[in-house]
């Protein structure tokens, strides 16, 4: 047998994908591998006092419980099971196949894992039950990845200093390591804390809290956001287009498409700021996608476990009543929207859904137009060249049948309509973003600089190097 390194069934020889989850298994487990790798340690604390007061048996379906939801998490971002030990869960992230955005996904998990354990205390005490709460630690280091005691596993210092991290968390809390924090990209609101004493350690160790997702992340290169310049017709753009979705009450798409470097990020961050200063509400999800990680109904996860923060069909339908929707079957369509997003437990299968990908639809359909009855609904989808397939699918049927105030404002690279089939013109908006020229190369390192009195030569330079790239011009 061979074990899923994610979801750690076991799997017939000579499988080359996990039965259980699709995960590719790895069939070179027996040879020592050096990886870099972010590690992630979750603690359930309470456990050994829940351990004296219950019998075994209660304490097994209870873990087991918790266990699987936040096992859940962790797969979701991408990462793998490597044991559980007691009351706590080891993973790894980029273990198999190792990318830039690893130390990034352990943070969503880690999040994702604080919510799924606040719910999971709230369900607990109400049916009379102990709460349990987690704490985490995270650390990105290298390691060794090979068989230990006969079993796949890791080794390293970057292990003993992950579970550093979380012995030292407040409860409730995500405690990450320096190394680790650099290396966020600006996703997340984190806090400095006090360098603490780390056991094997020489000197200490500097740690930071995770907090919670930050807004629209800033890439800030000289400590301070720079003016905005040369983009100004898109910014325009993307109001008009927003404007003309809230008049019509139909679905809109903005795409803002150009290479890496060239101000996407920075248009819907100014336009951002404008949806956040209207005199009226207005309702933002943000979504990023990359390449490391397929996460299928991606968009619709997002929406329905982080904004209205459902993990179950009873969940969502209640927020759907709070909200004044009102439509016949709202079981029904809460049903299979639980069963397409794989939110809550097991009540509903996709099996059992009679034309799963046309209900889906339909229910989605009825969810939106509902939603933006009383407020617009903006969601910012980021690097949509590498979307799901359920998610474009969705967005394309929405477009062309849905009603409601929705927009769509995405950012992408050349290329991204591979993953869409044929959307409306009438529709989508495509906004394509080209390099700077002299002009605006000049007029950007003069802000920079913060002088219009600059050697020629030393202009000439940073253009020629910068290639049109406001990104560059500021790394230059």
């Amino acid at each position: 047998m061979i074990e899923c390194s994610k979801c750690r069934s076991n799997c017939p020889d000579g499988s080359k994908f996990c039965l259980e989850c699709g995960n590719r298994l790895d069939l070179t487990a027996s040879e020592d591998e050096l990886k870099l790798v972010s590690i992630l340690f979750a603690d359930i604390k309470g456990f050994t006092a829940m351990s004296e007061r219950l019998n075994p048996d209660e304490v097994k379906e209870i873990i087991d419980d918790i266990f699987s939801r936040l096992t859940a998490e962790i797969v979701s971002e991408g990462g793998e099971i490597v044991k559980y030990e007691g009351d706590c869960i080891m993973a790894a992230f980029g273990l198999t196949v190792s990318t830039e955005l690893d130390p990034v996904h352990s943070c969503y998990a880690a999040l994702r894992i604080r919510e799924q354990a606040a719910r999971f205390s709230e369900e607990s005490a109400a049916a009379g039950r102990p709460r349990l709460e987690v704490r985490v630690g995270i650390h990105t280091g290298r390691v060794v990845k090979g068989l230990i005691g006969g079993k796949p596993d890791i080794i390293g210092d970057a292990v003993n200093t992950a579970a550093r991290m979380e012995q030292n968390a407040p409860v409730g809390g995500i405690m990450a390591t320096a190394e680790h924090a650099r290396l966020l990209r600006g996703r997340f609101k984190i806090r400095s804390c006090p360098k603490i004493e780390v056991k094997g350690k020489n000197n200490p160790v500097q740690t930071f809290l995770i907090l919670d997702r930050a807004p629209i992340r800033q890439r800030n290169i000289l400590g301070r956001e720079t003016a905005f310049i040369g983009r100004e017709a898109e910014y325009r753009a993307c109001i008009e287009i927003l404007r003309e979705a809230e008049t019509s009450r139909k679905p809109r798409m903005i795409v803002i498409e150009g290479q890496p470097g060239l101000g996407k990020s920075r248009i819907v961050r100014e336009f951002n700021r404008y949806c956040d200063a209207l005199p009226y509400n207005l309702v933002m999800t943000q979504v990023f996608y990359d390449s490391s990680v397929r996460i299928d109904c991606r968009m619709l996860k997002s929406l329905i476990r982080q904004k209205f923060e459902s993990s179950s069909i009873d969940g969502l339908i209640r927020v759907l009543e709070t909200r004044e929707a009102v439509w016949d079957e709202m079981a029904e369509h809460a049903a299979i929207l639980s069963a397409l997003t794989g939110i809550g437990d097991d009540a509903v299968s996709k099996d059992n859904v009679t034309n799963m990908a046309r209900a889906g639809r339909k229910a989605a359909e009825e969810l939106f137009r509902h939603l933006t009855v009383r407020d617009p609904y903006i969601f910012f989808l980021d690097d949509i060249q590498w979307i799901d397939e359920t998610s474009a699918e969705l967005i394309q049927h929405l477009l062309k049948w849905g009603e409601g105030r929705l927009l769509f404002a995405c950012t992408a690279r050349p290329g991204w309509q591979e993953r869409f089939g044929a959307l409306p013109e009438s529709s989508m908006s495509v906004l394509q973003l080209e390099p700077f020229g002299p002009s605006l190369c000049r007029s950007l390192i003069e802000c920079l600089a913060g002088s219009t009195e600059l050697p020629e030569d030393l202009v000439s330079t940073i253009e020629s190097h910068a290639g049109g790239s406001p990104l560059f011009v500021e790394e230059v």
